[in-house]
Protein backbone atom coordinates (compact mmCIF):
# COMPACT_ATOMS: atom_id res chain seq x y z
CA UNK A 1 0.00 0.00 0.00
CA UNK A 2 1.99 2.85 -1.37
CA UNK A 3 -0.23 5.57 0.10
CA UNK A 4 0.27 4.22 3.63
CA UNK A 5 4.04 4.11 3.25
CA UNK A 6 4.07 7.62 1.77
CA UNK A 7 2.03 8.89 4.71
CA UNK A 8 4.32 7.23 7.25
CA UNK A 9 7.46 8.58 5.61
CA UNK A 10 5.94 12.06 5.38
CA UNK A 11 4.98 11.94 9.06
CA UNK A 12 8.50 10.83 9.98
CA UNK A 13 9.83 13.94 8.24
CA UNK A 14 7.28 16.10 10.08
CA UNK A 15 8.22 14.53 13.42
CA UNK A 16 11.92 15.20 12.78
CA UNK A 17 11.11 18.82 11.91
CA UNK A 18 9.03 19.30 15.04
CA UNK A 19 11.75 17.70 17.16
CA UNK A 20 14.30 20.12 15.68
CA UNK A 21 11.98 23.05 16.39
CA UNK A 22 11.46 21.87 19.96
CA UNK A 23 15.21 21.49 20.46
CA UNK A 24 15.80 25.02 19.18
CA UNK A 25 13.03 26.44 21.36
CA UNK A 26 14.38 24.62 24.42
CA UNK A 27 17.89 25.94 23.72
CA UNK A 28 16.47 29.46 23.53
CA UNK A 29 14.59 28.91 26.79
CA UNK A 30 11.18 29.50 25.25
CA UNK A 31 9.22 26.36 24.35
CA UNK A 32 5.95 27.20 22.64
CA UNK A 33 2.96 25.17 23.87
CA UNK A 34 1.81 24.91 20.24
CA UNK A 35 5.00 23.07 19.33
CA UNK A 36 4.45 20.55 22.12
CA UNK A 37 0.80 20.08 21.16
CA UNK A 38 1.65 19.59 17.49
CA UNK A 39 4.40 17.12 18.25
CA UNK A 40 2.27 15.20 20.74
CA UNK A 41 -0.75 14.92 18.45
CA UNK A 42 1.27 13.90 15.42
CA UNK A 43 3.24 11.34 17.41
CA UNK A 44 0.06 9.89 18.95
CA UNK A 45 -1.70 9.61 15.58
CA UNK A 46 1.41 8.29 13.86
CA UNK A 47 1.96 5.49 16.37
CA UNK A 48 -1.69 4.48 16.07
CA UNK A 49 -1.55 4.24 12.27
CA UNK A 50 1.62 2.16 12.47
CA UNK A 51 0.04 -0.18 15.03
CA UNK A 52 -3.33 -0.51 13.32
CA UNK A 53 -2.33 -0.56 9.68
CA UNK A 54 1.38 -0.85 8.90
CA UNK A 55 2.20 -3.64 11.35
CA UNK A 56 -0.94 -5.53 10.33
CA UNK A 57 0.10 -5.29 6.66
CA UNK A 58 3.60 -6.51 7.53
CA UNK A 59 2.21 -9.48 9.46
CA UNK A 60 0.05 -10.44 6.46
CA UNK A 61 2.90 -10.07 3.95
CA UNK A 62 5.87 -11.58 5.81
CA UNK A 63 5.89 -15.29 6.66
CA UNK A 64 5.79 -15.98 10.44
CA UNK A 65 9.23 -17.61 10.45
CA UNK A 66 10.81 -14.49 8.99
CA UNK A 67 9.05 -12.28 11.53
CA UNK A 68 10.34 -14.45 14.37
CA UNK A 69 13.87 -14.30 12.96
CA UNK A 70 13.70 -10.48 13.00
CA UNK A 71 12.59 -10.39 16.65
Amino acid sequence: RTELLERILHEHMQLHGLARALRAEAAAGDVAPATLRSLGKLLHDHVRIEERELFEDIQRAVPPGELEAMA
